[in-house]
């Protein structure tokens, strides 16, 4: 008989979501990066409580959106805790933030500094630079930046108009596994930053996300090596620098949270592949897997008190499993819908599974809960707020 399991009771798919560890993160960060904002990146996971105890904790937050920005706001959240990162926003999402207090804009192109110049409000912008994003797994130069040449531009066409500009921000990449490009970006930034400096009030750096998690077959460098080489650029590159802002996503969340799913089905192919079938999938907020992101798989077994335990138990005889050479049996995951994109990534375990066993998912808490759709009419995953320490 099956040991029973935390989960038992948990109706699948279902988001477990742990804030302590949210919490622990976010202190992590604050500690290596001392005297710097950290703006935990909304997008990465939105869920209230992760908001609500990062807030009480500290942190600071960085928004694209309306949506996200009144989440923060129905929190009591300070708007002037909260920098808008994103460059290019409708007029009404401006007005919604300066309305709401919110004062401090990243921007990237003559029309967003007018945007923003149009309401009036003497708002404070930083300018997006392009920077190079070789080694990130989630490239995004080329969409957003410019060439510091333009930066400036943009800083005194903001200034002429009312506008306050402060500083300058990058991204290089979500994931980046690539130490070098941080250097990269903020020497591109000290390549305009004295005569920014002459012209305008300029003390702020926005070095963005980035900050990469360690996933299978996917190893992230030490973020103390990381601070230490942001800390040591900053010095060489920018002085006189007093406000340094940072916005991990991430690296806060991805951790703290966990995807429990059932398997549903399960099919031998003309390929000799055994496919697994399960509850969810890209669509229910694994997009990652596109992005080639993998996810650690722990398997838990049927649980014992299941209504259709004795049909399961006939069903679970029809199985197709088998061990390879070395004992392991090898799995293709495969999500719910009928689309071919919901193919998920193969993974071995050392003992068959079969129809009705569960899997857990883990560090999916960035960019899932954040990403999941009603795609082919699927509800979407419950959300359960539980302790994930151990597992």
């Amino acid at each position: 008989m099956n040991q029973p399991s935390k989960f038992d009771h948990f109706d699948t798919p279902c988001w477990l979501l742990d804030p302590d560890i949210v919490v622990e993160n976010y202190r992590y960060f604050s500690t290596l990066f001392e005297n710097a904002i950290v703006a935990y990146a909304v997008k990465s996971n939105p869920h209230p409580i992760f908001l609500s105890r990062l807030s009480k904790a500290g942190a600071h937050f960085c928004v694209v959106s309306t949506s996200h920005l009144q989440q923060l706001l129905a929190l009591n959240i300070n708007p002037q805790e909260i920098v808008y990162s994103h460059p290019i926003k409708s007029l009404n999402q401006i007005e919604f933030a300066l309305q709401a207090g919110v004062r401090c804009f990243a921007c990237d192109s003559p029309a967003e500094v007018d945007k923003i110049a149009c309401f009036g409000i003497p708002a404070e912008i930083f300018i997006r630079l392009d920077v190079d994003n070789t080694g990130s797994m989630v490239p995004l130069s080329g969409k957003f930046g410019v060439a510091p040449d333009i930066a400036l531009e943009l800083m005194h066409r903001g200034a002429q108009r009312g506008l306050k500009p402060i500083g300058f921000t990058f991204h290089v990449g979500s994931q980046c596994l690539r130490m070098k490009s941080w250097d990269g970006a903020i020497e591109t930034v000290g390549s305009v930053w004295e005569q920014a400096r002459k012209a305008f009030h300029v003390d702020f750096i926005d070095i963005g996300g980035g900050f990469a998690v360690p996933y299978p077959g996917i190893p992230a460098f030490h973020q103390e090596d990381i601070s230490a080489l942001i800390y040591r650029d900053i010095e060489c590159y920018l002085p006189g620098v007093r406000r340094i802002v940072l916005e991990p996503g991430r690296a806060i969340s991805a951790t703290a949270g966990a995807l429990l799913v059932s398997v549903i089905g399960i099919a031998e192919r003309p390929d000799g592949n055994i496919w697994l079938y399960i509850d969810a999938g890209i669509f229910s907020g694994l997009f990652e897997i596109l992005d080639n992101f993998r996810y650690p798989v722990s398997v838990i077994p049927a649980p014992e008190n299941s209504a259709r335990r004795a049909f399961l138990q006939a069903i679970r005889q029809q199985n197709p499993s088998r061990p390879d050479s070395n004992g392991q049996y090898t799995y293709v995951l495969g999500g719910q819908t009928c689309d071919s994109t919901d193919k998920l990534f193969d993974f071995s375990v050392p003992k068959p599974i079969a129809i009705g066993d569960r899997l857990l998912l883990k560090n999916t808490g960035a960019y899932g809960y954040s990403l999941e759709s009603r795609f082919n009419g699927y509800e979407l995953p419950s959300v359960e707020i539980l302790s994930l320490e151990g597992l």
